[in-house]
């Protein structure tokens, strides 16, 4: 691992140049414009970082992939579009920091503070963020897809539309609620598209239903009413066949549809069960 002192940016090391940052924060060094650095674009991978203060830093488009970063203080820290996979950020300091669109995969994130930091759209698969708190986080449209979240805390985080498929939630602190795209009980209308047609769907009093954050929705069982065209027209079509990877299911009209499981963790958004949506342009969009 490289040592931050060695590291160069231009004629001057990352450490000099962090400790002028320091300095200008406090508007007590002359000179700091001749000497300010532009971190955006700049290659740390696989760096020795631990406990450095990178505050309110901008490094946009940075590589820091397998850097160590423990206890780094990455506080309000720009760090938008960066590639940190795979990085060290044990016990990091990361609140009110940008991470808007960063590649966090594999990333080791346990008790790491992120409270109030914009994750948008950040790729968290496989991510270990146990104990991390995530209070007042932006994780819509995050991909938290296998990532650990046991004991993280999660209270006002913004989950809208996150991947959490075969996420692990156990103990995790203060889920948002997130009612279902579909009603919790009774039976309902539902549309489910299979190639260049509309499937419309009863979905029973007695069928269980799920859905994790986004409209997509899935049921134990399905009685097919119909089958339309993409324009909304009835055909005289009375099956319809849905070939998905090794499943196979005859949707014919009049008959009740079972899937090969239901799955009931409702996180896993693409698991076992007829998948549907309640909108009909969601279906047709899908």
């Amino acid at each position: 691992m490289r040592e931050p002192s060695k590291i160069k940016i231009g004629e001057y090391t990352l450490e000099e140049i962090l400790e002028r940052h320091k300095h200008w924060l406090n508007e007590d060094c002359e000179g700091w414009e001749n000497m300010k650095a532009d971190l955006n674009n700049i290659d740390l991978s696989n760096a020795n970082l631990r406990y450095v203060d990178l505050r309110y830093v901008t490094m946009c488009n940075a590589n820091l992939s397998n850097s160590r970063l423990y206890c780094a203080d990455l506080f309000s820290t720009d760090l938008s579009c960066v590639n940190l996979y795979g990085v060290d950020l044990n016990r990091a300091v990361l609140s009110h920091a940008n991470l808007s669109n960063v590649n966090l995969q594999n990333a080791d994130l346990r008790d790491a503070i992120l409270y109030n930091s914009n994750l948008y759209n950040a790729n968290l698969s496989c991510a270990n963020l146990s104990n991390a708190n995530l209070s007042c986080a932006n994780l819509s449209n995050a991909n938290l897809s296998c990532a650990n979240l046991s004991n993280a805390y999660l209270s006002y985080a913004d989950l809208s539309y996150v991947n959490l498929h075969d996420a692990n939630l156990i103990d995790a602190k203060n889920i948002p609620y997130i009612p279902l795209a579909c009603p919790s009980e009774g039976s309902f209308i539902a549309w489910k598209r299979v190639q260049d047609h509309l499937i419309k769907l009863n979905i029973p009093a007695s069928a269980k239903r799920s859905s994790a954050t986004t409209q997509k929705c899935r049921a134990s069982k399905v009685k097919v009413l119909g089958i339309y065209t993409l324009d909304g027209e009835k055909t005289k079509l009375k099956n319809i066949v849905n070939r998905y990877e090794d499943s196979v299911i005859d949707y014919t009209v009049g008959k009740t549809v079972y899937p090969d499981s239901f799955d009931e963790n409702r996180w896993n958004e693409c698991s076992h069960g007829i998948h549907f949506f309640i909108n009909k342009q969601d279906a047709i969009n899908y």
